[in-house]
C-alpha cells in the first residue's frame, strides 16, 4: 500500500488531502511518496527521488492506525482485546495468534490507573510484591538493569505509605497468589481500596 492508504477490515479508506507537509521542516510531499518542496536546505541541490517516502505497510484496528516499517518481513498477527465486567471486576483479556509459518515476535502491555478515591495519592498505601526494580535511563526510560528492592525506598511488599516517593518505575520477580496472579493494592486514606492483578503471562507489573 501507499502511504496513503489506510486499511480499516481490509478496505481502503479515502483521503481528501493532496499532499504531506511535515510541520517540523516543512518538507512537502506527493501521496505517492514523492518529494515536492525541501526548503531549508541551505542551497544545496539535492536529488528528490532520493528523499522520497518508503512505503510501509498499515492496518487499522480499534481506532488506532498501525504502521509497520518492513511489510514484507511482518509476520502475520491477529490480536483480539476483550473486556468483561463480573465478580472479580473488570477483567481485560489480551489474546495473540500467530497466523504465519515462523516466529512472530510480540509484547503486550498496559497502562491501568488505579485512584483510590478523594485525597492526595501521598496519603494512599501501595503494596506492590515484587522483588526487584528494573531500572532506566533519564532521558528515554530505556531499561537500563535491575536491583532488588529489599533496604530500598522502593520496597512495597508489606505494604506502606506512598507519601513523597516518586515512583515511575516497572518491577518484576512478582510473588504470586495461588492461582498465579501477581497483585497491586492501593488504599486510600478514607479506607477505599482499588486492586489490580495480572497473570503468569505479564512479568512485569
Amino acid at each position: 500500500p501507499t502511504t496513503a492508504e489506510l486499511f480499516a477490515g481490509g478496505s481502503p479508506m479515502t483521503c481528501s488531502a493532496k499532499s504531506i507537509r511535515c510541520p517540523y521542516h516543512s518538507w512537502t510531499y506527493a501521496l505517492d511518496g514523492s518529494l515536492l518542496r525541501a526548503p531549508h536546505t541551505d542551497g544545496e541541490e539535492i536529488e528528490a527521488a532520493d528523499f522520497a517516502l518508503h512505503p510501509v505497510g498499515v492496518d487499522a484496528w480499534g481506532g488506532f492506525v498501525f504502521v509497520h516499517p518492513t511489510p514484507a518481513s511482518a509476520a502475520p498477527l491477529d490480536v483480539s482485546v476483550g473486556y468483561e465486567l463480573g465478580d472479580d471486576g473488570l477483567v481485560v483479556r489480551t489474546t495473540a495468534t500467530n497466523l504465519g509459518d515462523g516466529p512472530c515476535p510480540f509484547a503486550s502491555g498496559h497502562h491501568p490507573y488505579l485512584s483510590p478515591g478523594r485525597g492526595p495519592v501521598d496519603d494512599a498505601t501501595l503494596r506492590l510484591a515484587a522483588a526487584v526494580r528494573i531500572l532506566t535511563d533519564n532521558d528515554r526510560q530505556l531499561p537500563t538493569g535491575s536491583e532488588a528492592v529489599d533496604g530500598t525506598d522502593f520496597d512495597f511488599r508489606t505494604g506502606r505509605r506512598i507519601g513523597a516517593q516518586e515512583i515511575d518505575f516497572a518491577f518484576t520477580d512478582l510473588e504470586r497468589d495461588p492461582d498465579g496472579r501477581a497483585w497491586v493494592r492501593l488504599e486510600g486514606a478514607d479506607g477505599r481500596r482499588a486492586e489490580l492483578w495480572v497473570d503468569g503471562h505479564y512479568p512485569i507489573i
